[in-house]
């Protein structure tokens, strides 16, 4: 076989494996040649770099083609958690993170437990710059699998990274404790102890880790650091000793004895250890540079150059500039040193600054120079090799040497900082920004060091008193510009650029602040001025994705701006303005929930930016994304926690989305800092109290806020809707009336119009209602005329009801049903009238038989009296406006004066069974089904109250009652009818019901589902006649998930399994929660042979829902997977 031929197949080769394990660019080990290893590559011809470049170039030709490809296996098999993670880990690498954590969600859906998922997810938000969301999505990876040391290694990892050590050692001691052989899990629990200041602790468990760590030199010389970290040498040299000992070409024990010497100034015997380190292969930066300090302290000139000389050809380029220029410094030779850091290719001026100064320093006294030289370079070595207590006593011993150096003080603060000292880190610099106030390195190094620590009105503070003393120095001015921008003051941030760009026009980070802040105000004109700028400006400015996105965008161009930006993600993900730039093209376009679902990636770019969670969390809550919205809110709080506005707000949402208790909860947390605070926080807990059914507190609480300010709106309307639910009318309009009374007061006129209605006050409610109509929005004349009709039918001015009633119709939607007060309205106003409002009924839903003519009795009544007209009325409206104890008071009232009008019993029965007063309800249907026992809509009210009462036995025998009475010629009836008689377990009725309303609806495509599941279900012999209807149900609505598995299991009991598939695989597609779905999947590839498909499926099926209704035959069948064996090859059909 040829080169060319097996580089190009194991290409093929390598791009198919990665499908299932991961993408081509993920795989670091392929820019590594390997040739001359054997195995694969040489036994096909074929060089490991060839390969690489083979697949890159498939790469570049098709970025999408493995992406597509992971694509179709998914949808083939949804259950395939190993391909479900290669393509959501394949959508990361190319930028497309909302799809990948969606993906990833999935999965982990799947199998919570799933390791491979759960680490890559945490590795993504790790990446991006989101470690603590991903230390949260660790903790539940370990509370679902506790014996994952994989697991809790990289929560471990991500804990030192985020300075808790605390954490870290914990995470390291439960490793231990699943690991007892292993004793780098205790080594690594001790570091972590050290560096949280728990000397101790970190002994005792040094301790626990002699024993397994016996007889395994790399695991003694780790232990060995942590004794040396805690300043037990003489531990830490007896284990050096013993592995020189046991391996006398240690070189890495050779170079921590030398180290040792090296701290102890016992130069000679240092400069042996290096030596003989540097004669084994392998030696590191630390080695090299104890060598040459080791040669300073020995004042060995020839050494210090020999060494340096071989330092360099060995590439440890920074270190050994820092020891020549301390050798030069001891020397008090300026031009070597500035020589030393010229050589550097950029990045040295400060270095050259800093020795300027300690020459100048040093200037009157050599033997101080000297000595300042070689503790520097001490310092040096010993901060490379990870000896960080030994380089502070350096850097501390010439400090005292030159308390004004700037770079010593900083080198130090640094130092601390490494070592786990927090605190004396920060000390240290406040001090240096005393002690230096104008100087640029000190003022930011305080800052950086407040913000490290999110105490931002610290930094703040000290960055704003820097820009009073010197205005336009950039670093202080981009700090600014960024905690403006962090805080949401965006103009600010604005102000802050341009004061810098004056010095600095070119700046990168200027042009980028700028182009954020105006996104972020939603000023794209704006920010595409600033492009034209910068491109004027510099002639190599190349405009990228964010750039020519913004000219679409100003341009009128969405999806070309939105391509722009798709672009950029793949090159640049963790660019959070194009993240914020997707949700603005989005928002304009209309999607609202994609453009929350993009600002939420913006801040898992920016955890630590207010601005950017705020922003997602109301994106979210006005797309009415409630997990997501929640979720933004609580980060926001996380970095405001004292703002009370916020939690309102949060709490607001939370209201909402329905979730009240949450609302209570955080609501309680808040302490008002004045009366109008606290009566904010009343009148917010009002309503969570009343959405939870606490009416009594709710208006308790309301009126305690409305007697101090009685046009309070909210106060108000939750005080309203508690006596609604109370049923206490005379309070309510006392509420409403009082607000009206106070002065410059808002007229409560439309509330107050319902209210007198309801307490059949019509003059004083038509007036309210006139009043009401004269500023109300086009949606609410409807309402607010069909009251006004109402009121003026009542009252005999059936003209005037007619002008409202024709007002009422103009001001309805086109694709709104009127309601049946209008309508009943419309027929009460003449003696014709009633005809024409049933025409107008039966456009929306043709009532039956029995319906029609109560309802014509009903109107003909009304018509010739309008108190009860009027009552009648009013009660559907308290119906409408949820006083359910009032419609029936009302509808009661009405029946008193016409006590055998079957409308009034009917609509009497319904209404007391709304407010819960089922044994009057029962008796009053019971009545009616007497009155007229050839109604079929009487049997069925009565059989839906008896169920309410939990009368099952009785409520199946009204029903059952009801099925031959009804008309056939009504299908909603029948429709009601049909489900209530299939959730009594009159299954043979049920399909009755459902037959009878397709033949008056053939096209109904719920009665076509159902109906089909029912024959699936209970009718073998039915199953063709089930699979058409379940096919005209799917193809009525092929986004409907319900639809498409009905025809998917209808056609795996027809012993047709590869269609079946196909369409549970749509259904899961739009709904991948469902378990019933996934037991679905599962038995169709039980009979199909793929034994690991099924068994995924099934288990995905009781995962999902541990009480899924086929738990049993699910349990079942993997138990006669688990008894065939794991292969999917030659298993029998059923």
């Amino acid at each position: 076989m040829s080169h060319h031929l097996a580089t190009t197949a194991l290409a093929a080769w390598l791009l198919a494996t990665a499908s299932v394990a991961e993408p081509i660019i993920t795989w670091p080990a392929l820019e590594a040649p390997r040739e001359g290893r054997g195995g694969l590559f040489a036994a096909w011809g074929a060089d490991q770099r060839q390969v690489a470049e083979a697949l890159l170039r498939l790469e570049r030709a098709d970025p999408d083609r493995e992406l597509d490809a992971l694509r179709r296996r998914v949808a083939e098999d949804p259950t395939d958690l190993a391909t479900g993670d290669a393509l959501a880990v394949r959508l990361w690498r190319t930028g497309q993170l909302p799809a990948a954590v969606a993906e990833f969600r999935r999965v982990l859906l799947l199998d919570p437990a799933y390791e491979r998922s759960r680490l890559n997810l945490a590795d993504l938000f790790r990446e991006i710059g989101a470690p603590d969301r991903a230390i949260r999505e660790l903790n539940d990876g370990i509370g679902l699998a506790p014996t994952s040391t994989r697991l809790r290694r990289c929560l471990a990892d991500l804990c030192a990274s985020r300075r808790r050590h605390r954490d870290a050692a914990e995470a390291w001691r439960q490793i231990a404790a699943l690991k007892a052989e292993d004793p780098y899990p205790l080594i690594n629990a001790a570091w972590e102890l050290a560096l949280n200041g728990q000397s101790a602790e970190a002994k005792a468990v040094l301790a626990k880790a002699l024993e397994p760590a016996a007889g395994k030199p790399d695991a003694l010389l780790a232990l060995a650091d942590v004794h040396r970290a805690l300043g037990q040498f003489a531990a830490a040299q007896a284990i050096w000793d013993d592995v020189l000992r046991r391996q006398p070409n240690s070189g890495a024990a050779m170079a921590q004895l030398g180290l040792r010497h090296l701290r102890d100034r016992e130069f000679a015997r240092a400069g042996e250890r290096f030596a003989q380190a540097l004669d084994l292969p392998g030696a590191d930066a630390a080695a090299f540079g104890g060598a040459v300090t080791a040669a300073h302290g020995r004042s060995d000139r020839e050494g210090v150059i020999e060494l340096t000389r071989r330092m360099r050809a060995a590439g440890h380029t920074r270190l050994v500039s820092a020891l020549l220029a301390n050798w030069w410094l001891s020397e008090g030779d300026a031009n070597a040193v500035q020589a030393v850091w010229a050589l550097l290719p950029a990045g040295s001026e400060e270095e050259q600054a800093a020795y300027q100064q300690l020459l100048s320093a040093t200037k009157d006294s050599p033997d101080a120079r000297r000595k300042l030289a070689l503790l520097l370079s001490q310092a040096e070595v010993f901060r490379s090799a990870g000896w960080l207590n030994a380089a502070i006593e350096a850097l501390e011993a010439a400090r005292q040497l030159v308390p004004s150096s700037m770079a010593v003080g900083l080198a130090l603060a640094d130092c601390c900082a490494a070592a786990g000292d927090y605190s004396r880190e920060l000390s240290l610099r406040q001090e240096l920004a005393r002690e230096a106030p104008d100087s640029v390195p000190a003022c930011q190094g305080l800052v950086r060091a407040y913000l490290e620590r999110r105490q931002w009105t610290q930094a703040d503070e000290v960055n704003s008193e820097f820009i009073q003393r010197i205005f336009d120095e950039v670093e202080s001015r981009i700090t600014a510009a960024t905690s403006a921008i962090r805080a949401g003051d965006y103009e600010a941030a604005l102000n802050h650029c341009r004061a810098a760009l004056r010095r600095h026009p070119l700046d990168e980070r200027l042009y980028r602040l700028q182009l954020d802040a105006l996104l972020r105000l939603g000023r794209p004109a704006d920010a595409m001025l600033i492009v034209r700028n910068r491109e004027g400006a510099s002639p190599t400015f190349v405009p990228g994705p964010l750039e020519r996105a913004l000219l679409a965008l100003t341009s009128g161009q969405l999806d070309e701006g939105l391509a722009h930006v798709h672009r950029g993600f793949r090159s640049t993900p963790r660019d959070h303005c194009l993240w914020l730039l997707a949700a603005l093209l989005l928002e304009k376009k209309g999607d609202s929930a994609a453009a929350a679902v993009h600002c939420q990636v913006a801040g898992w770019l920016q955890p630590d930016c207010f601005s950017t969670q705020l922003a997602a969390a109301r994106a979210a809550a006005q797309a009415g994304l409630p997990a997501l919205g929640a979720e933004a809110y609580r980060a926001a709080l996380d970095l405001r926690e004292a703002s009370p506005e916020l939690r309102l707000e949060f709490a607001d949402a939370l209201t909402n989305w329905g979730r009240h208790a949450e609302a209570r909860d955080l609501l309680a947390t808040i302490a008002p800092a004045n009366a109008a605070q606290r009566d904010a926080v009343n009148s917010r807990l009002a309503e969570a109290f009343l959405a939870q059914g606490q009416a009594h507190q709710a208006l308790e609480l309301a009126q305690s806020i409305l007697s101090r300010d009685a046009d309070d709106p909210v106060a108000q309307r939750v005080a309203v809707l508690a006596c609604r639910d109370l049923g206490d009318l005379a309070t309510a309009i006392k509420v409403c009336e009082t607000a009206d009374k106070a002065p410059g007061a808002r007229r409560p006129d439309a509330d107050l119009g319902l209210l007198y209605l309801l307490d059949l006050r019509y003059r004083d409610a038509e007036g309210r209602l006139a009043d009401a109509l004269a500023s109300a929005a086009a949606r609410a004349r409807v309402g607010l005329r069909t009251m006004q009709a109402i009121a003026c039918i009542a009252q005999g001015f059936n003209d005037r009801a007619m002008g409202a009633l024709a007002d009422a119709q103009d001001s309805l939607p086109p694709d709104e049903r009127p309601r049946e007060a209008l309508i009943l309205a419309l027929g009460s106003t003449g003696a014709d009238a009633g005809a024409r409002a049933l025409e107008i009924l039966s456009r929306y839903d043709k009532p039956s038989a029995a319906m029609a003519a109560w309802l014509r009795s009903a109107m003909a009544r009304f018509a010739a009296n309008r108190e009860v007209a009027g009552m009648a009325l009013a009660a559907c409206v308290a119906n409408a406006q949820g006083w359910h104890t009032r419609s029936a008071e009302l509808f009661m009232a009405a029946l008193g004066r016409a006590p055998e009008e079957p409308w009034l019993l009917y609509k009497a029965a319904e209404a007391q069974g709304r407010a819960r007063a089922l044994d009057a309800a029962v008796a009053l249907a019971r009545k009616l089904a007497a009155a007229d026992p050839k109604a079929g809509d009487a049997q069925l009210l009565l059989g839906s109250l008896l169920e309410s009462q939990g009368a099952s036995g009785e409520a199946a025998a009204a029903y059952a009652r009801a099925l031959p009475l009804m008309d056939r010629q009504a299908p909603g009836p029948l429709l009601l009818l049909a489900e209530h008689l299939g959730a009594v377990g009159k299954l043979d009725e049920s399909i009755e019901a459902y037959r009878a309303v397709l033949d008056a609806k053939p096209d109904d495509r719920a009665a076509c589902q159902r109906l089909a599941w029912l024959y699936a279900a209970h009718k073998p012999d039915r199953l063709a006649e089930a699979e058409r209807l379940a096919t005209r149900a799917a193809s009525a609505d092929p986004t409907d998930a319900a639809s498409r598995d009905t025809l998917g299991w209808v056609l795996f009991l027809a012993k047709k399994p590869e269609a079946a598939r196909g369409e549970v695989l749509a259904a899961l597609a739009r709904d991948p929660r469902n378990a019933q779905y996934y037991y679905h999947l599962g038995m169709i590839d039980f009979v199909r042979g793929s034994r690991a498909q099924a068994r995924r499926a099934l288990q995905a099926a009781l995962r999902l829902d541990a009480k899924l209704a086929d738990a049993d035959t699910a349990l079942t069948t993997l138990k006669t997977l688990d008894g065939a064996g794991a292969s999917d090859d030659g298993f029998p059909m059923p």
